[in-house]
């Protein structure tokens, strides 16, 4: 029981040391050094939150998507997808490499 009792107290002390912590923090942490933290560091990185990175993302889940279905149905059946499609794909997620190393 003592041990018991002794592991709780422990456990509360860290809780309260935790919460502590979050109102100092957050007495520190500002509007100003909010900003100064979500600006990006070059002009050339991306938010991730950005309108045109949810806009890529979006469509790059559905091209996965398109492609999740369509490469094991031509595996299967012996369909041949259109050749534009795969090229879409193509041309399509070489430039999302690139965006991934600026996001």
């Amino acid at each position: 029981r003592h041990l018991k009792r002794s592991a709780a107290r422990m456990t509360l002390k860290s809780m309260t040391g935790t919460r502590q912590f979050a109102k100092i923090w957050e007495r520190h942490l500002d509007e100003d050094q909010a900003e100064f933290w979500a600006r990006p560091s070059h002009r050339f990185v991306i938010h991730p939150s950005s309108g045109f990175r949810m806009f890529w993302d979006s469509l790059s889940l559905v091209l996965i998507m398109m492609e999740a279905t369509i490469i094991p149905l031509s595996l299967c059946f012996d369909m041949q997808p259109p050749d534009a499609l795969l090229w879409l794909s193509t041309c399509f997620f070489a430039p999302d490499i690139f965006l991934n190393l600026i996001t």
